[in-house]
């Protein structure tokens, strides 16, 4: 079997989809099959792309010069060998045309990957019923990262038996729990100010992460005596521009995204997650494996996260309420327990079903 992956992405950092891709092709490759992930133009000097080339992972570069062009380019990769191929997408750009480079071959599956909450309002919804609805259709499976994302693509008319509710997952190797030692090393590397705990967001999505709602939260906490010190990672201006508003000066620090995000997690007394709508909330698996416990909005992926794991505060979505949930767990020796659900959040599990879903849709 020939595994390829298709995903426009082009972010600085590999965020949570480069691993998932490297342990896409570990599996394969234990197993038997060829992996290759294809990129568009876009990841061009990126350098996780040139990591994954040096690894000696298959990677070429697709043109991203409409839909047509795309699904030509497609037709002739899957034309380059005789065996059966999945043609696996993610992020949309390649959804459409890997169904209609598909549709003529027997031996080609096509499998879209929704990571991300669908759009509102009513020209987006008709965007998505037409193509869940009619070129969805034609998709051997569409995976959704949530059962509540699952039920939102429904709606829009995807047909019940292509949609898989698939849970993304997370490198727990990576974000193994921290020790004392090196949560010390971390805010001494982010320069965090000692005397105050320490408030980790989020937020290079201001709107949908809930930005205006975590720094509101910090200044209620400041009007009842609570002094701590808020970091919005990747909150750029939003960040500088809301926290000027609320007058909250240097409780506030904005900081870029890096690399090696296990950094914050580990440096944050509290994580807080006051997302308006998540997909697949990662950065919290990731945050509740380091063992650091997390204060989260009342979304359906929040809460059933928190249904399973000890730590992870539910808050509904308002200051006050924020407040006295970041409070409680200040106040208390709050434990962070992941328990059995990290059985099922592990990467190389994740992608050995991944691969059986494969087969079982082929």
């Amino acid at each position: 079997m020939r595994i390829v992956h298709l995903a426009d992405l082009g972010a600085p950092y590999p965020g949570s989809i480069v691993p998932m891709l490297r342990a896409v092709n570990d599996a394969a490759v234990k197993q038997g099959w060829s992996f290759e992930a294809v990129f568009t133009e876009v990841a061009t000097g990126r350098p996780w792309y040139a990591d994954l080339k040096t690894d000696g992972i298959a990677v070429r570069i697709a043109p991203h010069t409409g839909r047509k062009t795309l699904a030509i380019w497609l037709d002739d990769l899957l034309a380059e060998r005789n065996v059966p191929t999945v043609l696996h997408t993610h992020f949309t750009t390649f959804d459409v045309p890997a169904v209609l480079a598909g549709r003529r071959r027997d031996d080609a599956t096509i499998v879209w990957h929704v990571h991300s909450n669908l759009q509102s309002g009513l020209r987006a919804f008709l965007r998505n019923t037409a193509k869940f609805g009619l070129v969805g259709r034609r998709a051997d499976a569409i995976l959704c990262v949530s059962s509540d994302l699952r039920d939102s693509v429904h709606r829009r008319l995807a047909p019940a038996r292509r949609l898989v509710a698939f849970p993304n997952a997370i490198d727990l190797e990576r974000f193994d729990r921290a020790t004392p030692e090196q949560r010390s090393r971390a805010r001494a590397e982010l320069d965090v100010p000692e005397g105050r705990p320490l408030l980790v967001h989020f937020g290079w999505d201001w709107e949908r992460k809930g930005g205006d709602l975590f720094l509101e939260t910090v200044a209620t906490l400041d009007h009842e005596g609570v002094e701590v010190t808020a970091m919005c990672v990747g909150g750029g201006e939003p960040a500088h521009a809301t926290s000027e508003r609320l007058g909250l000066g240097d409780r506030v620090l904005v900081t870029p995204p890096r690399d090696e995000v296990r950094t914050f997690h580990a440096a944050a007394d509290v994580f807080v997650s006051s997302s308006r709508a998540e997909g697949m909330p990662s950065a919290l698996l990731e945050t509740l494996s380091t063992g650091t416990p997390a204060v989260v909005s009342d979304i359906p992926s929040h809460i059933a996260l928190a249904e399973r794991v000890q730590g992870c505060v539910v808050a509904t979505r308002d200051p006050q309420s924020f407040a006295r949930a970041v409070r409680s767990v200040l106040s208390t020796d709050c434990q962070v327990d992941v328990g059995e659900f990290a059985d099922s959040i592990d990467l190389r599990a994740w992608a050995q079903r991944l691969l059986d879903l494969y087969a079982e849709v082929s």
